[in-house]
């Protein structure tokens, strides 16, 4: 049986913790997303490490995430392009995507994603649309998306280095820029 450690807020709910520490338990191999998972979060939530623990990273599709079948997509555009892809919620660091915004008016920003946030972050996100260099695409169907990441020069990844959550991901949108040519960039505060 293998084992895919894959979502911290997945394993910290009480109903999944009880279900899926006895298969952590008798599983023939872990296979972990991240190094944190691995290493640093099997030990302080379940109180012990396995001994067949491995990283195994989360990949890309190259079939769907082929620069050859997207670059006719491609749209002319005034300003580089920023681009950040994913659901928008307690993760990522807004304030940081609104000071560069501010701080980089000379490139346009993109942020793709359903939104799931509180009322704070919900006024960070207003204000971050508001920029007159900043717009929220919303969410885009992940057989289309390639499309609109083709687009982009950079590709960001700007997790809440205060969210725990943030120490164990590994972030597939990396993988996936990385295909279509992009440069990613991991950015903490």
């Amino acid at each position: 049986m293998v084992y895919l450690l894959r979502d911290p807020s997945i394993l910290q709910d009480n109903v999944n913790y009880n279900r899926e520490l006895p298969i952590l338990k008798r599983t023939n191999i872990v296979l972990g997303i991240s190094e944190n998972l691995c290493s640093y979060y099997i030990e302080k939530y379940y109180g012990f490490t396995p001994a067949n623990v491995h990283l195994w990273p989360n990949t890309v599709d190259l079939g769907l995430w082929d620069y050859k079948r997207w670059k006719d997509f491609i749209r002319p555009k005034a300003k580089p392009l920023v681009g950040l892809a994913g659901n928008i919620n307690y993760v990522i660091d807004i304030e940081l995507l609104i000071y560069l915004a501010e701080r980089l008016p000379e490139y346009d920003f993109e942020i793709a994603g359903k939104l799931d946030l509180n009322k704070s972050q919900e006024h960070e996100m207003k204000r971050l649309s508001e920029l007159h260099n900043v717009k929220h695409l919303g969410f885009i169907e992940y057989d289309k998306f390639p499309g609109i990441v083709i687009n982009w020069d950079i590709g960001l990844v700007a997790a809440n280095p205060g969210h725990e959550y943030a120490l164990y991901l590994n972030n597939n949108k990396q993988y996936q820029y990385m295909a279509l040519g992009k440069k990613p960039l991991l950015l903490t505060a």
